[in-house]
């Protein structure tokens, strides 16, 4: 039997990429020892195959999916790697036809360049963003760096105190909500606790009045800006 060429270089696939692309290994060999015919058994197979490829490929993992595809389908088949490599042809045009799914494009140099320059960057501020607490402090740490000159570290950690503040932002949304829907639950179980119509009416005259304040704001808000 002749081989099956794998378009990925050494060192190019990672071990969490062989993980996901191996689970191709057993459908290849279901459909290698299939009784029924290939068409009858195409969509199961090429279903199967699509949900390790997810949504969005890239070009390695598909690469990698295809030859652990072929090459078990060729060591359960007893076939050629022709043969095999058909096999796999008619599951890519199954998968482009039924979900739209087609083999990425080879990255470029520069495409290549550039993704690495973006993980090199993102690696740069998180080690940045865990020297501080606060993003005050991050932020007057980025005005004395571009003071001294070194403006490409003062860009790093001006980006770190940013996604600090998002983040300083973001937790006290989560509590604020935490908080309210705390507060709801209390209400709600001391409403349904009581039986007195006077103070069951009391507390719905107070929400309403409530409710009426904090729309009338930004009216007033509105108002005020017109002045």
């Amino acid at each position: 039997m002749s081989t099956i060429n794998n378009v990925n270089v050494a060192g190019q696939v990672s071990d969490a990429i062989h993980a996901q692309a191996a689970q191709v290994k057993p459908v290849a060999v279901a459909m290698a020892q299939a009784d029924k015919t290939f068409d009858a058994v195409m969509p199961n197979t090429a279903s199967a195959v699509a949900k390790i490829l997810g949504t969005s490929p890239t070009y390695v993992l598909w690469n990698q999916v295809s030859y652990d595809f072929k090459s078990s389908y060729m060591a359960a088949r007893g076939c050629v790697a022709g043969q095999a490599e058909n096999r796999w042809a008619e599951v890519t045009k199954y998968m482009e036809k039924n979900f739209s799914l087609t083999k990425p494009a080879a990255p470029t140099v520069a495409a290549d360049k550039k993704a690495k320059e973006r993980a090199a960057k993102e690696k740069a501020i998180k080690s940045a963003k865990a020297k501080f607490v606060k993003p005050a402090d991050a932020f007057k740490a980025a005005e004395e760096l571009m003071q001294a000159g070194k403006v490409n570290e003062a860009k790093i950690v001006q980006e770190a105190a940013v996604s600090l503040s998002k983040d300083v932002t973001d937790n006290a949304k989560k509590q604020a909500g935490e908080s309210i829907k705390k507060a709801k639950d209390a209400v709600k179980a001391a409403l349904l606790k009581c039986e007195d119509l006077a103070t069951l009416q009391a507390a719905l005259d107070l929400l309403k009045f409530g409710k009426e304040v904090k729309e009338a704001k930004p009216a007033k808000k509105a108002v005020a800006e017109k002045v």
